[in-house]
C-alpha cells in the first residue's frame, strides 16, 4: 500500500508537471502578453498563478500578477443574485471599466495603478499596486471571469493572449463540487473569517454562479490543468470535523455539515506538517 508520503509526493509531482507544460507552451508563443487563469471557486488559481509565474520567470520572462477579484465593486454597489445575497458570482460584480482601463494600460506598455480588495473588510482597499508591462514582461491575470469575452472588450489582440483554465475533479469525475466545497469551508474559515453555515448559505450562489459565468467560456481556453490531489480529503479531515461541529442541530445547514462529516469519520488523517511549503493545499489550511 502506498504511504502518505508517496502519495503527496506524486500528486504534487503531477500537478507540478502539468503546470510547467503549460509555462512550456506561453513561452513557445512568443507574442503572448497577457494569460488569463479561470476556474470555479477553489480551484487553485492564486497558486497556480504563482507558480506559473515561477516557470515563465526561469523562461526569461519577467512577469506581474493580477487578480480581477481585485476589481470588485464594494458589496453596497453589488445586486442581489435569486437567492438575496449580495451576488459576487456575476461579472457585473466587477468594475469593468476600470479593469478595462488597466488591461488597456498595460498591453500600450504605459504605467497603471491596479485596485486592491480588501477580503477581510470585504471592500475595497485604499491601497494600490502600480504596474508596467516591459518589451519581455508578461501579466497572469486570475479571476473566475478570465475567460469571458467582456474581460478584454476586443481590445487585446487573439495572438497576444493564452488562456488557462483550471477545475479540480476525482478521477471518475464524481462529484467535483463536493472536494471544492470541503477546500472552500477550510479556506473561508481559516482566511476570510466565515464560518460554516454562512459558506453553506453562499454556495449555490457559487455554483450557480458557475454555471452561468465560468462554464460556458472553458472552450475558449488554451490549455486545462487539473488540480484535484487525492489526498487533500485527508489532510482537510481534522479541521473540517471542528468547522463542522459548530453547525447547530438547528440549523437549515446541519444535514449537509453531518454528510461531510460522516463521510470523514472512514478516512484516516495526513498530518498538515507533511503538506509541502509550495503546495496548492496552503491556499486552504
Amino acid at each position: 500500500m502506498i504511504s502518505a508520503s508517496e502519495l503527496i509526493r506524486d500528486n504534487e509531482q503531477r500537478y507540478e508537471s502539468a503546470v510547467k507544460d503549460a509555462a512550456g507552451r506561453i513561452l513557445a508563443r512568443k507574442n503572448i502578453k497577457l494569460v488569463l487563469i479561470s476556474g470555479p471557486s477553489c480551484s487553485g488559481k492564486t497558486t497556480t498563478t504563482s507558480k506559473l509565474k515561477d516557470f515563465l520567470e526561469e523562461g526569461g520572462k519577467n512577469t506581474h500578477m493580477l487578480s480581477i477579484d481585485d476589481f470588485f465593486k464594494n458589496p453596497n454597489d453589488m445586486e442581489f443574485d435569486e437567492y438575496g445575497n449580495r451576488d459576487y458570482e456575476s461579472i457585473d460584480s466587477i468594475d469593468l471599466n476600470e479593469l478595462h482601463k488597466v488591461l488597456s494600460k498595460l498591453v500600450s506598455g504605459k504605467k497603471t495603478r491596479s485596485p486592491v480588495f480588501d477580503f477581510v473588510l470585504a471592500e475595497r482597499s485604499k491601497k494600490y499596486n502600480v504596474l508596467k508591462l516591459g518589451k519581455n514582461d508578461i501579466a497572469i491575470i486570475e479571476g473566475l471571469h478570465a475567460l469571458n469575452p467582456k474581460i478584454l472588450n476586443g481590445f487585446v489582440l487573439p495572438e497576444n493572449i493564452f488562456r488557462l483554465f483550471l477545475d479540480c475533479h476525482t478521477e471518475q469525475k464524481s462529484d467535483m463540487r463536493y472536494t471544492r466545497l470541503m477546500r472552500r469551508l477550510v479556506r473561508d474559515y481559516n482566511y476570510r473569517n466565515t464560518n460554516a453555515e454562512s459558506t453553506f448559505a453562499r454556495w449555490k450562489s457559487v455554483l450557480g454562479g458557475e454555471q452561468k459565468y465560468v462554464y460556458p467560456f472553458v472552450s475558449n481556453a488554451d490549455g486545462e490543468i487539473n488540480t484535484y490531489f487525492e489526498y487533500e480529503k485527508y489532510v482537510f479531515k481534522d479541521d473540517l470535523l471542528k468547522i463542522l461541529s459548530e453547525v447547530k442541530e438547528d440549523s437549515e445547514y446541519y444535514e449537509n455539515a453531518k454528510s461531510i462529516s460522516d463521510f470523514l469519520q472512514n478516512l484516516d488523517s495526513i498530518g498538515k506538517d507533511l503538506v509541502p511549503e509550495n503546495s496548492l493545499l496552503k491556499e486552504f489550511i
